[in-house]
């Protein structure tokens, strides 16, 4: 199972923590943003910027499961990356943890835990390999089918052949 952890750019060194809890059960996560590289700094270029995004976007794309940070202490603070992810993680059909209090309504489609380790436990229960598979394979679907809709036969191939190499796991690297 593969997790992309949505919080404050500023709270990287704690979700590098969870990272080291998430991978204990055998799992991974795609998040690079953790690794501290996506500092914004008043020097940065257009094009560094765009990258960040492109990369936050991959990493979404890449997981299962999504866990969003939310914490009342931050609300409506920050650069608000992480309110982007959770979007793009609703509209891609992620399945969607969020470890925190609810900030806004959104945050009322998803399942809600107090604690990192509450919000693990529920992925335990999805571990099972049918199930997973199962999970897979509908997502696949709902993706194939909103990327082909309206496209020529050949447009459709050269599409379905594109998201499935995309679509093909890949280990990150040491």
């Amino acid at each position: 199972m593969i997790f992309y952890l949505a919080s404050r750019y500023q709270d990287h060194p704690l979700m590098r923590d969870w990272r080291i809890e998430i991978e204990r059960h055998g799992w991974l996560v795609s998040s690079r943003w953790i690794d501290g590289d996506h500092e914004i700094t008043g020097t940065d270029d257009e094009n560094e910027r765009r990258r960040f995004a492109a990369e936050d976007m991959e990493d979404v794309q890449r997981a299962n499961v999504v866990i969003v940070r939310s914490d009342p202490a931050f609300f409506r603070t920050g650069r608000g990356g992480r309110h982007v992810e959770l979007g793009l993680a609703l509209a891609w059909r992620k399945r969607i943890i969020l470890v925190g209090e609810r900030e806004n309504v959104f945050h009322w489609l998803m399942e809600c835990v107090p604690t990192l380790a509450a919000a693990l436990e529920l992925c335990s229960d999805h571990t099972d390999t049918s199930k997973a598979q199962q999970h897979a394979a509908d997502r696949l679907g709902d993706l194939l089918d909103q990327q082909i809709a309206g496209l020529s036969a050949e447009d459709r191939v050269a599409r379905i052949k594109d998201l499935v190499a995309r679509l093909r796991p890949t280990e990150p690297t040491p």
